[in-house]
């Protein structure tokens, strides 16, 4: 890989795109975006290897193209970005009848799959939320998930701050026998 997001500064976007024969891409659909979001920006460089080895390897099956940002300066900015960014275009297989699959959900539930999948390979831990776009929404301003334009997001299970309350089955509100 020849180029890192650190010393890149005459484009926006480096992009990986993973190998796939147009048999393949055909019996698939671009079903959206997820977006992580990376604050250490001194480590990028190295996670930004380690993203495209790990799609170059098939360990991200259902993405088929990875974009970082870089360190471009937009000419309507002053300064750049203080965080870094990948984007995944995310894909599953054609099935049957895809407008079915979107009003029945499935397309929700196969990206979230998707964004979970993301989140265990890269054990990624920097952000207690991720965002993303189902393609078939046109609604939305761009092709970026931001907090600000996303149609889906995803708790982080990876995160620090997530928890869950387990209820157990056994617990009744017998605690006030106890008080007699």
């Amino acid at each position: 890989m020849s180029f890192m997001p650190s010393n890149t500064y005459d484009k926006p976007w480096l992009t990986e795109t993973m190998p796939m024969s147009s048999e393949l891409i055909s019996n698939h659909i671009i079903t959206g975006y997820w977006s992580l979001y990376f604050d250490d920006v001194s480590l990028f460089d190295e996670k930004w290897t380690t993203i495209v080895r790990e799609l170059k390897n098939n360990n991200l099956p259902n993405v088929y193209e990875i974009k970082c940002s870089t360190n471009y300066v937009y000419p309507q900015m002053k300064e750049k970005i203080s965080f870094r960014m990948v984007v995944f275009k995310c894909c599953f297989p054609i099935q049957t009848n895809v407008s079915v699959q979107i009003m029945s959900g499935d397309v929700r539930n196969k990206m979230t799959y998707i964004g979970t999948d993301i989140l265990d390979v890269l054990n990624y831990t920097d952000r207690t939320t991720i965002y993303g776009i189902l393609n078939w929404d046109t609604s939305l301003k761009s092709s970026i998930p931001t907090s600000r334009n996303h149609n889906i997001e995803l708790i982080n299970h990876l995160h620090a701050g997530y928890r869950i309350k387990i209820y157990s089955l056994d617990d009744d509100d017998d605690d006030d026998d106890d008080d007699k």
